[in-house]
This record gives structure tokens, sequence and C-alpha cells, in this order.
């Protein structure tokens, strides 16, 4: 009698285990894993870099944000300037290669506009990643939830990757770009610049004052569903590349974008050697 009663609460046990919600189960904390729940008082930016590549990722999540206390900004190994009005040379900033721009209604994505929830970001220093989660309400009404993953490639030194999630709330037309060149300094001099929407394709050359080094970028854009429109765009120190994605209510859609960086010190011809990683 006592037998099967028994076999009852062991499975009603185990029933009861499997739909605990796996939130309640505490773990313990991972020393190698950073964490901030707020962007106000007391923040500042982490770096994301492998010793060739290093850059200073903002609260945004990614991309560049002029004005900041603490600048966002990319520097690369042994690449110096020496400007007409330097006396010595000095570090060189560096095109950034990690913005990739969500918009909703005609409004770009930024903590500055709409509204903000939920926003947390993490350093991961096993593998180097900033992720960072958040819930956007855009100046439309439309709430969306966004993911940002940003790494510089460890074994690859030259690659480095952004990764978005986006969950709208909300049934409509979003646009992510791709945008290489964010807070480039004015002191470099424009070389090259494409965007080649069949192909998916952006890549960028400057070249430094003084030491005459050239740094070339090549970006490959990816996303998990056809875009409805691709739109692409060139400035003298940037490179761009809109994807117009039908979304709905949610869903999660993925857009990532590997970027490849050489300079004119690893090989006379830097944007070969950009675009060659990303095979």
């Amino acid at each position: 009698m006592w037998v099967p009663l028994l076999r009852s609460a062991i499975l009603a046990l185990a029933m009861l285990a499997l739909a605990t919600p796996a939130w309640s189960r505490a773990a313990p904390a991972d020393p190698f894993v950073m964490s901030a729940q707020t962007y106000g008082a007391g923040y500042a930016p982490a770096y994301v870099g492998n010793g060739y590549v290093g850059t200073r990722v903002p609260a945004d999540g990614m991309g560049f944000v002029a004005g900041a206390t603490v600048p966002t900004t990319t520097m690369i190994s042994g690449v110096w300037q020496q400007t007409a009005a330097q006396d010595v040379v000095s570090a060189a900033p560096m095109p950034g290669w990690d913005e990739l721009r969500f918009t909703d209604a005609g409004t770009d994505y930024a903590l500055s506009a709409g509204t903000v929830a939920n926003w947390q970001q993490t350093v991961d220093m096993r593998s180097g990643t900033i992720s960072t989660a958040l819930d956007w309400t855009s100046p439309a009404g439309h709430t969306t939830r966004l993911a940002y993953d940003v790494f510089a490639d460890l074994a690859r030194p030259h690659v480095a990757v952004v990764r978005l999630r986006l969950t709208p709330a909300w049934n409509g037309t979003a646009r992510v770009t791709d945008v290489l060149g964010s807070g480039a300094s004015t002191d470099l001099l424009p070389v090259s610049r494409s965007s080649v929407p069949g192909r998916r394709e952006l890549t960028l050359s400057v070249r430094t004052q003084g030491t005459d080094v050239t740094v070339a970028y090549a970006s490959h854009l990816r996303s998990s569903t056809k875009p409805l429109a691709m739109t692409a765009g060139k400035g003298p120190l940037q490179a761009s590349l809109a994807l117009d994605l039908a979304v709905h209510d949610g869903q999660t859609y993925e857009v990532t974008k590997m970027v490849g960086i050489a300079t004119s010190q690893d090989s006379s011809s830097p944007a070969s050697v950009a675009d060659a990683g990303l095979g």
C-alpha cells in the first residue's frame, strides 16, 4: 500500500522540481563576471580588448557617445600620430567599429532618447564580452527589448563582433544600421570607404598624420530575417549600411556584424588582411 504512495510522492516532487523557475535556484556569483544595474553616478565605461584593438564601450552597449565625461574611443596597438600642432607623437583615436544602431520611427536608440527600463551591463572577463540589455521605449511609444554583445576575438586579434538581439512589443518596421567610423578623430586622413548592400559589406580606410599608418576596416553584416530594404551611406570618415526589417510583437530578431581590422604595419595591403579575417 505504501509503496505506490511513496512512488507517487517521489514523482510529484520530481515534477515540482522541474516546474520550479530557474531563477529560484540560487547560484554562486561568478567572480569573473562584473555587472552594473545603473549608468548614473559612479558608472565608468568598460573596455573590450584583445591586445591588438581596445575599445571603450558606453552604457548604451555599443557605438560612440559624444561629450561623455569618460570618452568612448578605439585604440589599435602601435598606431600613433603626430599632427602639425604636436611636438611629439601620441596615440591616435581610431574610427569606431562597434556601432550597430537600432532605429524606431525615425529615432535612433540612445539612453538619452525615449525612456529606458531594466538596464543591465555585464563584463565577462573569461570571454572578454560586454553585454548590455534593456527595455527601450522610443518617442513613438514602442517598447523594444535590446540586448547587445560586443567583443574583440581573443583567438583572432584582427576580428571583432557585435550582436544585437531585439524583441519588439509592437508590429511594424525597424531599422538596424551597421556603422564604421563613429567618433573618428578629425586629424585622420580619409583613404577609402565603401558600402555594398548586395554583399552586406562595408569597408573604411584612414591614414594617420605624421606617421603615415593606414588603418583598414571591413564589416560583414548578417540578420536572422530577410530585410525589406537596404540603404548604403558614406561620409568622409564613415561608411554605413541600414537594414529595414519587418518585426512582430514578441518575436526576437538577431543582427550580427563581424569586423576585420588591420594596419599597414601588419601588411602592405591592410584592406585585404582585414577582409580575409572574416572568411
